[in-house]
């Protein structure tokens, strides 16, 4: 079966999959990047897709466009006020890791607590070192109660998934799309309970990435379920939960890996590796 379609008006803001359904009943997959065709970029990819599904029933080329679904990356509960980064904002040198305060003076949000708010931005900026002043923040109770991003972000996500998974400070954090994003924008306060975001008339169902997202192998699994050790079971679920919310379907084994988080910068930096420590955690490549 051959379609051959003209997405040149529809507007499109992100997706890379399409499952294909032949007439016989058989079905396939395959990836391909779409581009925005939304008269601000028009043409261009864009940076952070989210991933839509679309779905040839028969050969007459009917098609179906599933509306993506932000995703629940780190589970919390929480109510509280929004504040807006309209610029993307390094933890690291930025955001005092004792108060919460936005210490970078070109930053928009100068002077400003984070602690206890719901803070939107489309993505934060490095150094990586931003994952341990998070982490600071929660063991100190200054942390924000919730991060919501509109594009891919790494950094500060892994210092939510390590504060929650080692410490049980649970900072939540949302990746929207950008309709959503932007309508959340607009409101003073909102409310994240169980898989639903709230705020005035917005209601939002979310995807809660897990490690049933991924392809995982047999040796996977048995490091997830701690038939190694308990430390290996706690890496798996942040390994899992990264891979997920990055859309990842499988993982890879790999033979060489860069040493990360053993700059001093304060006490969560040696808080956590004395607990990795504590717990028998050794390095397995």
């Amino acid at each position: 079966m051959a379609v051959c379609w003209d997405f040149s008006l529809v507007v499109v803001t992100a997706a890379d999959s399409m499952r294909f359904t032949h007439s016989e009943g058989r079905a396939c997959e395959a990836e391909y990047p779409f581009y925005s065709s939304c008269p601000a970029d028009h043409g261009t990819r864009p940076p952070h897709p989210h991933r839509l599904d679309f779905q040839i029933s028969d050969t007459r080329g009917t098609i179906e466009m599933t509306a993506p679904k932000g995703l629940l990356i780190v589970t919390a509960q929480v109510e509280a006020d929004v504040i807006v980064c309209e610029d993307g904002l390094s933890f690291w040198g930025g955001v005092d890791p004792d108060t919460g305060l936005v210490i970078d003076a070109h930053h928009p949000l100068h002077g400003q607590s984070l602690a206890g708010k719901i803070v939107l931005m489309p993505t934060s900026r490095g150094s990586c070192s931003g994952s341990g002043v998070l982490l600071q923040l929660a063991l100190n109770g200054c942390a924000p109660a919730a991060l919501v991003f509109r594009e891919d972000e790494e950094v500060l996500t892994l210092g939510a998934l390590i504060a929650s998974r080692m410490f049980d400070r649970n900072i939540g954090v949302l990746r929207l799309v950008p309709k959503d994003y932007e309508e959340l924008r607009g409101k003073n306060t909102a409310k994240l309970q169980g898989n639903r975001l709230s705020a005035a008339q917005l209601s939002v169902d979310l995807h809660q990435v897990t490690q049933n997202d991924l392809d995982l192998s047999a040796r996977d699994k048995a490091m997830l379920a701690g038939e190694i050790d308990k430390p290996a079971a706690l890496a798996m679920e942040v390994i899992c939960a990264m891979a997920a919310a990055q859309r990842a379907k499988r993982l890879i084994d790999v033979t060489r890996g860069h040493i990360d988080g053993c700059i001093y910068a304060h006490e969560a930096n040696l808080t956590f590796a004395t607990t990795m420590a504590d717990m028998g955690a050794t390095v397995a490549i």
